[in-house]
């Protein structure tokens, strides 16, 4: 409806201007718009429906629970851990194929019991007060225990890349691992 107004008022302005009145300059009377006698109903304040949906949202948003956010400040001294440390694979010098397979097997195993006894340990710690999520609702259960699922492969993917990048940069030659880690710090 605007669209078609503001079209007709240029269309009035160009036929004023160039075929009717040339020397107005193209000053012509605008026709009255008409309004609703109501107007536009400002009684009900819109700061009670704002805060019911921001406290809907609040809710329902897991990731503001306090428990993700301990998770979160946890996983920050683990997030820096290498799953596997390959620097002395290359110190060892020339190495067949079998035993590195090997010898990153071991670190693996090595890594994941300790991951298991601590950084996953303290987490499990956190939700074995069935208390604290009393609140949650048994069709809310799903859902937050989900994210939590998210956020903790989202942590161990994020402990995976920092051990790749650092297994990349010391087994490469020092101008190709500088290009790796420009372009992973900017990213």
């Amino acid at each position: 409806e605007i669209e078609k107004e503001y079209e007709l008022s240029l269309r009035r302005y160009n036929v004023a201007t160039t075929l009717l009145k040339p020397d107005s300059g193209g000053k012509i009377p605008e026709p009255k718009m008409k309004f609703d006698e109501e107007g536009l109903d400002f009684s009900t304040p819109w700061r009670n429906s704002y805060e019911l949906a921001r406290a809907n949202i609040a809710q329902r948003l897991n990731i503001l629970h306090p428990s993700m956010q301990t998770i979160l400040n946890l996983s920050q001294k683990y997030v820096s851990t290498l799953l596997i440390d390959c620097s002395h694979l290359r110190k060892q010098g020339p190495i067949d194929a079998e035993n590195m397979k090997n010898n990153v097997i071991l670190d693996c195993e090595k890594n994941e019991e300790k991951l298991m006894n601590s950084w996953f340990h303290e987490v499990v710690n956190i939700f074995y007060d069935k208390k604290s999520f009393a609140h949650l609702k048994e069709d809310q259960q799903d859902s937050f225990y989900n994210c939590v699922s998210q956020l903790m492969a989202n942590i161990l993917k994020e402990m995976l890349i920092h051990t790749i990048n650092s297994w990349w940069i010391s087994s490469t030659p020092p101008t190709k691992a500088s290009c790796l880690s420009t372009r992973s710090s900017s990213s």
